[in-house]
């Protein structure tokens, strides 16, 4: 096992980089809806979570996350609301079997809605609508000990514009690794959509190349209540040590991401704050990132994400549960923001 895991350590830090050198811009962003982020809390953090995933949103970031739930059952949802009848929505399923198994699916879906097609002269050809989806599965593996872990998600991809029935449909492949460190510290690192390609159903027979998206990314989390003591047991009466796990905690993510065709990396920070088990606040915004003319600047604060998580502790209910939204920059939009709402059940 250990060899694998520097198998694919390898493959994660060379071989996506190496293909971004070789290959040319000679083209544009088949499926950009696979680029936004997904997921309320990842949203709210600004894209900084390939080392935070542990909930079934993992299955879109780093799928090695998913080694990193609880073996109870967890679905998380999420709906955004975009102007020009956009919409951008996702449910995941996601749990761990035993100690380093970890599992999930889900389903990430974008609706650019309906308008007029015209051709060249201006006449109205009908009206069109387009619908992208992209259903996903994969796991994680725990190993080292149990401190990290390696995963593999699948994506079908489908890509249909009613009106004048074309159809594409594509494949792509996510692998990633996560590691803890020293109880403190999480690492992550993530190439997505390696592979990818969508081959439509034209005279042509269109083949499109999927940009693939590497990143990297740390996170710390800094407990506030966290309490350490000495009980014995029951039986022999020897001593062990009790750790609780702290109910207000702050988070801190830093992570970089590069796609083909970027002429520089971008880099995100995002924090989260919880002063109660119940709440918790997040931020985070890309502080060196692109421009919309190609150029790079740092303190870019174009892409930007803030949010709120309510997790009411209602016992007499038979599943925990989190209401979550999320407030994001959105170029295309009149007042440039987007809304998002989530919810986290955990069974």
């Amino acid at each position: 096992m250990k060899i694998l895991f520097r198998l694919v350590i390898l493959v994660l830090l060379s071989g996506p980089a190496s293909l971004l050198w070789a290959q040319q811009p000679d083209g544009g962003y088949p499926e950009s809806y696979l680029l936004r982020h997904t997921g309320a809390r990842a949203v709210a953090l600004g894209g900084a979570y390939t080392a935070v995933v542990n909930e079934p949103a993992a299955l879109f970031y780093n799928p090695a996350g998913l080694a990193f739930m609880s073996e109870r059952a967890q679905v998380s949802t999420m709906f955004t609301l975009l102007e020009f009848g956009r919409q951008h929505n996702m449910i995941a399923y996601g749990q761990t079997f035993g100690e380093f198994i970890g599992i999930g699916a889900g389903v990430n879906n974008f609706t650019a809605g309906t308008f007029t097609a015209r051709n060249g002269a201006g006449d109205p050809l009908g009206e069109y609508s387009n619908q992208q989806l992209a259903v996903q599965g994969g796991f994680g593996i725990r190993i080292a000990e149990a401190s990290a872990s390696i995963g593999v998600a699948g994506k079908y991809l489908l890509n249909t514009l009613k009106g004048p029935n074309i159809r594409g449909d594509g494949w792509a492949i996510d692998i990633g690794t996560k590691i803890q460190v020293a109880k403190l510290l999480s690492v992550g690192i993530a190439v997505d959509n390696i592979a990818g390609e969508m081959k439509w159903n034209n005279e042509a027979a269109l083949v499109e190349k999927i940009p693939f998206t590497l990143r990297a990314g740390v996170a710390a989390e800094f407990g506030f209540d966290e309490r350490v003591y000495t009980a014995r047991t029951t039986v022999l009466g020897s001593e062990k040590v009790v750790r609780e796990q702290a109910n207000a905690y702050a988070l801190v993510s830093l992570e970089g991401s590069i796609r083909r065709f970027d002429r520089a990396p971008s880099f995100a920070l995002g924090v989260e704050i919880a002063p109660a088990k119940v709440l918790a606040f997040r931020g985070g915004t890309a502080f060196y990132a692109d421009n919309t003319d190609g150029s790079s600047r740092w303190f870019n604060f174009d892409s930007y994400g803030v949010g709120i998580a309510i997790k009411p502790d209602i016992k007499e209910l038979p599943f925990q549960f989190s209401l979550e939204y999320a407030l994001a920059s959105d170029v295309l939009a009149n007042k440039s923001i987007s809304h998002h709402l989530a919810l986290l059940l955990k069974f």
